[in-house]
């Protein structure tokens, strides 16, 4: 008898979204992923905001010095927005199929 065991869950592409002035550079960004994968996500700002995303009612603060870190399971189906709350703009759009 032989015993395999399952290769090592690979840790999720992290997504870098770098915020100037509030604005994202490069437009907003989507990210799709499968329910129940993890979402990895971190955000870069000039200045002080607070990063939020919906749905998840998850926020963590970005600024100078100061990068907003979301890893988390993505256990909701649908569309939903990240926003920075400097100017309420919006950030990601994160798709969750099933």
């Amino acid at each position: 008898d032989t015993e395999t065991t399952a290769p090592p869950a690979e840790d999720p592409e992290v997504v870098v979204v770098r915020l100037v002035g509030g604005e994202p550079q490069g437009g907003v960004r989507t990210i799709r992923v499968r329910q129940g994968d993890v979402v990895s996500l971190r955000v870069e700002s000039d200045q002080e905001s607070e990063i939020h995303v919906h749905g998840y009612d998850i926020e963590q603060e970005a600024g100078p010095g100061k990068l907003a870190v979301f890893k988390f399971t993505a256990d909701l189906e649908g569309i939903f927005e990240v926003e920075s709350h400097v100017g309420e703009k919006q950030i990601v759009k994160l798709v969750v199929e099933p």
